[in-house]
């Protein structure tokens, strides 16, 4: 955990902690108002922003998702107290999908098997129930939202985008990254030397 303070450190990573908050609302906009059961189900396909950058940027991507999704409530909802849920909730959209995937295996997430593509789909979707629910918490707490219903629609809506689009996203860019040296592993252990 302490590598959420340690990557403040470098440049790269704060550099990947901007691209990521940038992208994301950039992909969460177009697609706000395509819903099924409200406002909180919208196709996310933005989702798959951080939840692909995790493998690639790891710390940055889970800093990159928070601030881009206060960006994304500032310039659509405006700010407001459950904006810290959804700080903290799409913090561990960035923030456990690597952290999970590095505690079942020390292999590359390249998703080049069916076992890697199996523990991709497992921890992605453990990230994204996780997300739905501090969100759902946060908005049955301040604002009486029924809890159980929302954290499903937002965890379950969140999944399905951030598995599809995240996996193929990931699979499109790991090899780039990681033979150029560019995966959060490299670039923390680089700054360590």
């Amino acid at each position: 955990m302490i590598d959420i303070l340690a990557m403040w450190k470098s440049p790269k990573m704060v550099a990947y902690t901007i691209l990521t908050a940038l992208l994301y609302p950039t992909l969460l906009l177009p697609f706000q108002d395509f819903s099924l059961f409200g406002h909180a189900d919208f196709f996310r396909i933005g989702i798959a922003i951080p939840v692909a950058f995790s493998f690639l940027f790891g710390p940055a991507a889970a800093w990159g998702a928070a601030f881009g999704n206060l960006i994304y409530d500032a310039s659509t909802t405006g700010l407001a107290p459950v904006s810290l849920f959804g700080f903290a909730a799409n913090f561990l959209v960035g923030y456990l999908p690597y952290k999970l995937w590095e505690t079942f295996s020390a292999e590359k997430p390249d998703l080049r098997s069916a076992k890697k593509l199996l523990l991709f789909v497992g921890v992605v979707f453990v990230a994204c129930l996780m997300c739905g629910f501090v969100v759902a918490w946060g908005l049955d707490w301040l604002y009486d939202v029924p809890f159980l219903p929302t954290t499903f629609v937002i965890g379950l809506t969140n999944a399905f985008w951030a598995i599809t689009v995240g996996a193929l996203l990931l699979a499109l860019c790991f090899g780039y990254f990681s033979r150029h040296k560019l995966r959060y592993t490299d670039v923390l252990t680089e700054k360590s030397k």
